[in-house]
């Protein structure tokens, strides 16, 4: 299981990611329910891990959680 380094508001974004509450507004820029979320640095961060993923050019479909996001959850696959 992947844990380290995830911080709360790390955990806390991962979550709403796993709800489909998380959709893209811009290329590190995320919203969660239509608000954006204001740590673009957290939101890179996620993205460069690879713990969630985003469709490139398609700004409109869900964030979704990468197996190792589901991991860092405990989620099973």
């Amino acid at each position: 299981m992947f844990t380290s380094g995830i911080s709360n508001r790390d955990r806390a974004v991962l979550l709403a990611v796993a709800r489909g509450r998380v959709t893209a507004t811009g290329t590190t820029t995320l919203a969660v329910d239509g608000l954006p979320i204001a740590d673009q640095f957290a939101v890179g961060g996620l993205l460069r891990s690879q713990l969630i993923s985003v469709r490139q050019g398609d700004l409109t479909e869900p964030v979704v959680l990468t197996e190792l996001g589901r991991s860092a959850l405990s989620i099973p696959a």
